[in-house]
């Protein structure tokens, strides 16, 4: 059962909500009810259009605008900010950062994005922020946009993030990749890191209780 959604701020008519693990950005049509973007409609009493979307298992930032005419500059403006992820991945990263470059498209056969030669040019920085035995807690910085950006990446490199059953090696309470922080116009929205996140780093050996920036 995923947990509840948040309203982080309202900036102008730009909604920034804290979308919880295992509830879908947006749903199979308008009236769907199980979805972020039917919940923010209920919340605000109007309709509600997605700039951008998290994964179903990504927690944090998720941003709404309440007029369709701002769709367009909204994706524009997310494309020049900045977003930061908090992974937890498989395994004991050895660098304190990492640059990923690896190109990514959909692969047909295998159903799901993947690192291949003729795929469209991707970066993905990584942080090394806690390192324990099992897993390790990283901050992830992607420079593009690619769906399964992230997950794909790390998984290429052999840290795959904990929980990912698509990418990685099976099933966990939750996806362990949260979108932490999210740069719209200069300006930082932070979704705090959730109490599900939490459990599951400490279930690996990491410890995030009272840590609410890194």
């Amino acid at each position: 059962m995923a947990g509840a959604m948040r309203i982080l701020a309202d900036r102008g008519g730009v909604v920034f909500v804290d979308k919880p693990a295992g509830l879908p950005s947006t749903g199979r049509d308008l009236d769907d009810p199980n979805c972020v973007q039917r919940r923010l409609q209920e919340a605000l009493g109007r309709r509600v259009w997605a700039a951008h979307q998290l994964d179903r298992g990504t927690s944090g930032v998720l941003v709404f605008v309440t007029r369709r005419s701002l769709v367009a500059p909204t994706q524009q403006a997310l494309a020049r900010g900045r977003k930061r992820y908090l992974a937890l991945a498989h395994g004991r990263l050895a660098e304190p950062r990492r640059v990923i470059e690896a190109p990514l498209r959909y692969v047909r056969r295998q159903a799901r994005p993947a690192v291949v030669p003729d795929g469209k040019y991707a970066r993905t920085e990584v942080l090394l922020r806690q390192r324990g035995e099992r897993a390790s807690l990283v901050e992830a910085r992607p420079r593009t946009g690619r769906t399964h950006q992230i997950r794909v990446h790390l998984a290429h490199v052999g840290h795959p993030i904990v929980g990912d059953a698509l990418h990685g090696l099976g099933p966990a309470a939750r996806l362990g990749l949260h979108c932490w922080r999210l740069r719209l116009e200069g300006e930082w929205v932070e979704a705090p890191v959730p109490a599900d996140f939490r459990s599951l780093g400490e279930e690996l050996g990491l410890s995030l209780a009272g840590q609410r920036s890194f």
